[in-house]
């Protein structure tokens, strides 16, 4: 037997193995719409992936994976999904869905079952905290995010929600994607977020989420949505650090300079104190000077 058909049977024995009929078909399908097949695929998954562009060809093409799948991805419809986006360094994606609308959403299954990718074409819309559609998608597509038992780094953290309109699905076989062990979900993140509570997030995003890495814009709002009651553990401390109140109903300025943040720099009484020491080393070193001139010599 050659090269070749042993290759072949490898595959044929590999893509029977614990594969219904049904399953086997389902291999380098297209569908105009979130079939059953894929439906079972994307429900199994604890991280998934999303891919944009910008418009322009010189632009950076951006792949992030994505965690919390069962928590942060909700199919709406049969034609619409939605994206639950948690605050982090990055703000490629948010970027280029305003920009263009275009994304893709992408799926492999990692257990030991049938080895399969399931992607999603769409086009997008991003909803910001503070956006007069946010509530209303938070609420309808991710409740679990606001219930007493979900982790307040959910809704402390969630800092845009992504809807989109899917118009085309595919599976390819993803026989070389490998098998891994889930073994539990990485919470830092969460964590991250809890720690900096609501009003500490409306700083970083401001240094970290306004423009993509091509300069496009990222956020335009920004939601101050301090409560205690969600592990806002800076609210005390970031009361001094700006303009306004800390704390408050859902206060939204277009940026970049509306959001009552003072710009970070030098602090002007560690300059004074420093200008008046080398103002008194100065004196005291002419004073020295003067003295040495005055005595005798010997």
């Amino acid at each position: 037997m050659c090269v070749t058909d042993c290759t072949r049977a490898y595959v044929r024995s590999y893509a029977t193995q614990s594969v219904t009929g049904a399953a086997r078909t389902k291999m380098g399908k297209t569908w105009d719409h979130i079939s059953p097949y894929a439906r079972q695929v994307i429900a199994k998954q604890r991280v998934f992936f999303i891919a944009t562009a910008p418009l322009s060809s010189s632009g950076r093409v951006n792949v992030s994976p994505k965690g919390h799948g069962p928590e942060t991805f909700n199919i709406i419809d049969d034609h619409r999904v939605a994206f639950l986006d948690l605050s982090g360094s990055g703000i490629e994606t948010v970027a280029h869905v305003k920009e263009n609308g275009r994304i893709t959403f992408m799926f492999c299954n990692f257990d030991d079952g049938p080895p399969c990718i399931i992607r999603l074409w769409g086009r997008a819309v991003v909803h910001e905290r503070a956006s007069a559609e946010f509530d209303r998608w938070l609420a309808e597509t991710f409740p679990a995010a606001t219930t007493p038992t979900a982790h307040p780094g959910f809704s402390v953290g969630v800092r845009s929600i992504i809807i989109a309109d899917i118009f085309e699905v595919a599976s390819a076989c993803g026989y070389a994607v490998p098998i891994m062990e889930y073994k539990q979900d990485r919470d830092s993140l969460l964590a991250w977020s809890v720690n900096c509570g609501s009003n500490g997030l409306v700083e970083y995003k401001q240094k970290k989420n306004i423009q993509s890495l091509d300069g496009l814009t990222g956020l335009e709002l920004i939601a101050d949505n301090a409560d205690s009651s969600k592990g806002d553990s800076s609210s005390g401390s970031h009361e001094n650090r700006t303009n306004g109140p800390a704390s408050g109903t859902a206060a939204a300025a277009k940026l970049p300079h509306a959001w009552g943040l003072k710009p970070r720099g030098p602090r002007i009484d560690t300059i004074a104190w420093l200008a008046a020491g080398m103002a008194v080393g100065v004196v005291v070193g002419c004073w020295l000077s003067k003295q040495h001139c005055k005595l005798p010599l010997t």
